[in-house]
């Protein structure tokens, strides 16, 4: 039993990493172009980093930074 409980687990991790995933990689209202020049705009980077290692308090104004010019950016 323990086994079949490990398996949906896995499964639905998997899933709910790949919703976020695609949730995260778009943009509201943008081209795809657009979009990946928003993804690898340094301010998102480094709030990215921030959040990665936890630091979240520290990511929030860094955030509300990249958000003043690309408002509809869903990952921010």
């Amino acid at each position: 039993m323990g086994r079949t409980h490990g398996a949906r687990r896995t499964v639905l991790k998997s899933m709910l990493a790949a919703f976020a995933l695609a949730v995260l990689s778009s943009s509201v209202g943008v081209t795809p172009a657009e979009s990946q020049v928003q993804r690898r705009n340094p301010t998102l980077v480094h709030a990215r980093g921030l959040v990665q290692r936890g630091q979240y308090r520290q990511a929030i104004p860094v955030l509300r930074k990249f958000l003043q010019t690309y408002q509809s950016n869903l990952e921010a």
